[in-house]
């Protein structure tokens, strides 16, 4: 009974969570110029799109089969762009957040066309 009682507020803060991150990175990008550093941005979007999806393709076997939903799930999930919370980390630290809003941006925007081709591969 106690546990359930502490429980349900853990339960609403996570459950909150992830829109006050999207809320965090919208006012980021809204009050922010977007820095374009050609360089790190097609490092950064080339090693998170592409090259992390080819490594998890390579080593997935070692673990799974290849035709399981996990592994699918795994393939996927590696392609994912630069998550949110790497804009809430550089504004936390003071580093560069308007650069890793600007990447989070733009990996967002690319991996519409790189999550639909791996998915098209896949199912």
């Amino acid at each position: 009974m106690l546990l359930a009682f502490l429980m349900r507020p853990v339960e609403l803060l996570g459950q909150a969570a992830i829109p006050t991150l999207l809320v965090v990175l919208g006012i980021q990008l809204s009050m922010a110029k977007l820095v374009f550093d050609k360089s790190f941005i097609t490092i950064s979007s080339i090693l998170r799109l592409i090259i992390y999806p080819i490594i998890a393709f390579i080593l997935l076997p070692l673990f799974f089969e290849l035709n399981t939903i996990t592994a699918k799930v795994i393939l996927v999930l590696s392609a994912t762009p630069a998550a949110v919370s790497t804009t809430l980390f550089a504004i936390q630290f003071d580093s560069q957040p308007q650069l890793v809003s600007t990447m989070t941006l733009i990996t967002t925007i690319i991996s519409i066309i790189t999550i639909s081709t791996l998915l098209t591969f896949i199912v």
